[in-house]
This record gives structure tokens, sequence and C-alpha cells, in this order.
């Protein structure tokens, strides 16, 4: 038996330095490297289907440095993170599909599960009828490997508090390295203001990029914080939470700056039991004000001063033009904010489809609000995700996207009071306050789609849902 076992081992081996050779011969025969890599990919899928909770490790570590990658003018993706999306979306699939009688489907039984279903649903349907389908059929696909693989697929895998901490700290260490890289190149451009999408470059598509990541893992460092007991590791947090916050800073991003210091806040918020009548003042508010301003076109006051909006290489006097309204990037969102409800009044109801702004906003422009940028080369959207919610999807889109986000909430906070041990506790508060400042940094921004921003919205979903499971575990093993 030893013979035959040895004489497989042979075989395997010579077979693969074939397949190795074979390999980089077909590449320069193509002159094209990646064949020569093909060889690599056996024993990785080898090691997916031992474990394959390996690739959101895999992911954690290469979102920080994952880079923009334009195959076509219209068609990129973001290497090497969007592709290991794509693998865990594949696999979920193959798991549900291979699994679908043994396995215990009560685990996702809750109403942020059955919200979610439904928004993907809203969002199949507005594609199907979509004014421009090539365009909204993208968004669609793109919402599933983004939905499966983080609150799915993460629910399926992170069976702990140890699974969970074990993921974050991979996560913030490699984004601590991404940050320190950004911040020596930022250092040799001095620091300036102006120079700052340059510092973040290639890493990020810009500085908003960069401190979104930044501030939304924020409360997860926190989190490894206040739970190690190990000193070491209590300082090496520490320093990387130093550096987060350095990092924040040099971003010059005022929503990442704003929403760092509102971290606090939030805590309070959640642990004094005040999500509920906060949400409910802001829906006030936010129905109140608009109201106002669409009364009587009373909208047309905040129009700026074509001449004097414009771009700012100084970050304090950034700071000054944004409350003047005389900044550029405000200014532009407020052009594009105003042609968005002029496209709502149009189509209310259903919307024009997923990823359908850019393609028709620009004839419900008013040229009162127009600023230098208004020609939008980078074919930019409407720099808020619930009015694009609104725009894309419609009224109903935007109520169940609402309705999500509200339950999300809610469900946190009540899983939050209801655990008793603190690495818990302290694990759900996180995820319920970086999932606030998604949302927050949502509201000037539209970043639900992309890997830097858009994977950690629907994992604190699944964090907050594990946690659930636990508690309903336990209740049904009290006597």
């Amino acid at each position: 038996m030893l013979a035959i076992s040895e004489k497989k081992e042979t075989i395997l081996f010579y077979s693969w330095i074939a397949l190795i050779a074979g390999s980089i011969g077909f590449a320069i025969l193509n002159q094209n490297i990646l064949f020569a890599l093909f060889p690599l990919a056996l024993p990785f899928a080898y090691w997916i289907s031992i474990d394959y909770k390996v690739l959101l490790f895999l992911f954690f570590i290469t979102v920080p440095f994952s880079i923009e990658y334009n195959f076509t003018p219209s068609l990129g993706t973001d290497l090497p993170s969007e592709p290991l999306m794509w693998l865990m979306f594949g696999v979920s699939i193959v798991l549900f599909f291979s699994r679908i009688k043994s396995s215990d489907f009560s685990k996702y039984k809750s109403e942020i599960t059955f919200l979610l279903i439904i928004h993907l649903a809203w969002i199949f349907f507005t594609t199907v009828i979509s004014e421009a389908f090539n365009f909204s059929i993208k968004i669609f696909l793109a919402k599933l490997w983004y939905v499966i693989p983080f609150y799915f697929f993460a629910i399926h895998v992170l069976k702990s508090s140890f699974d969970i901490k074990k993921l974050f700290k991979v996560g913030i260490a490699f984004l601590t390295i991404s940050i320190l890289m950004v911040l020596y190149k930022h250092y040799t451009l001095d620091f300036e203001f102006d120079k700052v999408n340059k510092a973040v470059s290639p890493l990020f598509r810009n500085h908003v990029n960069y401190a979104c990541i930044i501030i939304l893992f924020l409360p997860y460092l926190w989190s490894l914080l206040v739970t190690e007991k190990s000193k070491l590791m209590k300082i090496l947090f520490l320093l990387s939470m130093l550096v987060f916050i350095v990092g924040v800073y040099f971003s010059y991003t005022r929503a990442a700056i704003i929403a760092m210091l509102l971290c606090y806040p939030i805590y309070l918020i959640v642990k004094a039991k005040l999500v509920k009548p906060i949400l409910i003042v802001t829906s006030f508010f936010v129905v109140v004000g608009i109201g106002f301003l669409s009364m009587d076109n009373n909208y047309l006051f905040l129009a700026p001063d074509y001449n004097k909006t414009i771009t700012h290489t100084d970050f304090d006097n950034l700071v000054s033009a944004t409350t003047k309204g005389e900044d550029i990037s405000t200014m532009e969102r407020v052009y594009r904010w105003v042609a968005g409800m002029q496209m709502i009044k149009d189509k209310p109801l259903f919307g024009f489809g997923p990823g359908t702004f850019y393609t028709f906003y620009k004839s419900y422009t008013i040229s009162s609000f127009r600023t230098y940028v208004s020609d939008n080369p980078d074919h930019s959207t409407v720099h808020n995700y619930f009015l694009l919610t609104f725009i894309e999807q419609g009224l109903i889109g935007f109520i169940i996207f609402m309705i999500l986000c509200f339950v999300v909430l809610i469900k946190g906070e009540d899983v939050y009071h209801r655990l008793t041990d603190k690495t818990d506790k302290v694990i759900v508060m996180a995820a319920i306050m970086s999932f606030i400042v998604i949302l927050l940094l949502n509201l000037i921004n539209d970043m639900i789609e992309t890997d830097k921003v858009g994977p950690f919205f629907f994992l604190a979903m699944a964090i907050i849902m594990i946690y659930n499971n636990r508690l309903r575990v336990d209740k049904k093993l009290i006597p």
C-alpha cells in the first residue's frame, strides 16, 4: 500500500511540474502572464473546498489594496476584491443547493432577512421595467454578490465572537498598513489638501473612498481595543486607532470627520435605548424640510452664485466656503439633488431603473444651480444614496429600503440590550455604529455599491443576526 501511495504522489508531483511548465510556455506564446498563474488556482481551489471561510478573510486582507481596473472604457472591476466577491457568491449558491435538504435555515429567520429579500425582489422588478435595462441588470447582479456573500454567507460561516474578532483583526491590520502607505505618500507631498487624491491613488478611487473605509472600520477597532486582554495587543490597537484618526483627518473629508465625531453620541443613543425616538424625530424634520423646500419652489433660494462657487485648494477655506454655499463640490451636489427631485416628479412610483441616474438626469437639471463641474466627465451619480434609491427604484423601493434600515437599527438596539456577555455586547454595538456611520456617509455620497463600503453595510446586518440567533438558541436552552 505504501508503494502505491508513493507512486501516486510521484505521479501528482510530475503532473504538477508538467502543468506549471505548460502554463509558462502557453503564457510566453500568448504574451500573457495570467496563463502562468493558472497552476496556482488548483491548490487555492482545494484550500477553499476544505475551509471556504477563508474567502471572507482573503477579502478583508485584499480590500484595502484593491484597485480599479478597466478592461474596456465601459467594463471595469476592482481587483482582487471583486473576483473574491464573485467566488463567495458562487460558493454560497453551491452550498445552498447542495445542502438544501439538510441545512437549518432558521438562522436566517428574521424581519431583516425578509426585508432584504423584498429589497432584492423590488430591485429585480425595477430592473425588468427599467428605462435602460443593460445598465440596470448590472446593478442587480452586483447587488447579489454584495448581499449573498456578506449577509447570508457571513451568517453561515461566522460561528462565534472569536471568528468575528479574528476577521476584524485581520482586516484592521492590513487596513492600517494601507493607511500608513497613504500617509507616507501624502507626507512626501507636504500633506497638501489639493494633493490628497494623488496620495490615496491607486489604492483608492479618491479621498472619500479612503476616508469612508477607515471610518466604518473605526467602531470595530474600538471593539477590539475594549475587549482585548493582552496588554501588548491593546497597545497595538491604540496605535492603530491613532493611525486611523490621523488618516481620517488628513483625508480632508468633511463627512468622514463629522461621522467620526458622531461615533460617541451614537454609542450613547443606543445605550440609552433612544433609537426609536431619534428615528421618529429625524424622519419628521426631514419630511418637513423637504416639504418646505418644495413649497412654492423655495429650493430656488439655495441656488449658488456661479462665479463664486469654485474649487478650493485649502481645507480651511473649503470648510468656510461650505457654510457660505460657495464650495463647488457641495453646490454640485445640490445641482444634482434638484435634478433628482425633478426626476422623482416624472416617475414617482417605480423610478427610472437601477443604475440609470446618469443616463437621464441632465435633461432634468435647472441651469441656475449649474457649477463649473456640471459636465460630470466621471459619470458620477446624485451623491445621496437615499435620493438615488427614490429616483431609480421609485417610492416603493425607497420605502422598502428605509424600513429595512430602521428595522436593522431597532433590532440591533434590542439585541444589544438583551445580551449579557460584555464581548458580545461590544461587537453588536460596533456593528450598529458602523451601520449608522455608513448611513451618515451616504447622505452626501452613494457608496453602497462600492467594494470599500457596500460589503460592510450588509456585514453589519449579518453580525446583528448572528447574535440574535445566539439569543434565540440560549432562550431555548433555558429550562
